[in-house]
Order: structure tokens, then C-alpha cells, then sequence
């Protein structure tokens, strides 16, 4: 009987302790949000390391990083274009935000 009891306390202190309003999760990824918006401003391609590398030269994925940050693009799946490299650049902004909000959480 003894051990039902501290089982049945156990996950009562558990639950009370995972469980948060809605709110406070909005309001979590709201304040997560704001320090990846704040970690990617500013930031290149090649900050990120390239990690989709270069042909020639690096400016189509300059340009669609570049763009993606003035756009405040922030999911990989809103990145298009007529150029790969582009797109590729588009991404790889939207995927260090996506990283960086994930950190802040």
C-alpha cells in the first residue's frame, strides 16, 4: 500500500510540474521567437557555414539568405525561386532561425 500511494504522489508532483497553461507555452515560443529573430539578424551565408556549399561563387545563396532575413522568412518549405542556389540560401536562413528558436526553447 505504501508504494501505491508514493507512486500515485510521485505522479501527482509530475504532472503539476510538466503541465503549463497554453498561454505560457504561446508565451514561451513568443519570447524564443524574439531571440532567434535576434541571433539571425545580420547574419550570411556563410555565417552559417554554407552548409549547402557553392559553385562558383557564393551570391545566389547570399541573395536568397539576404532575402529571406529582409522577408523574415521563417520555414524552409516558403523558400522559392528560379534558382536553386537562391532557394538553397532562402533555407538555410529559415533553418538557423528554426535552430535558434529550437536553442532558445
Amino acid at each position: 500500500m505504501f508504494w501505491g500511494k508514493s507512486a500515485l504522489a510521485g505522479l501527482a508532483i509530475f504532472g503539476l510540474c510538466q503541465c503549463s497553461s497554453g498561454e505560457e507555452q504561446e508565451a514561451a515560443y513568443d519570447r524564443a521567437e524574439k531571440v532567434a529573430a535576434s541571433a539571425v539578424a545580420g547574419t550570411t551565408y556563410a555565417d552559417q557555414g554554407s552548409p549547402y556549399g557553392c559553385t562558383v561563387d557564393c551570391s545566389g545563396h547570399d541573395a536568397g539568405y539576404a532575402w529571406a532575413d529582409r522577408n523574415e522568412v521563417r520555414d524552409p518549405s516558403d523558400c522559392g525561386g528560379n534558382s536553386r542556389s537562391f532557394i538553397e540560401g532562402c533555407m538555410a536562413y529559415a533553418e538557423a532561425y528554426q535552430a535558434a528558436v529550437n536553442d532558445a526553447l
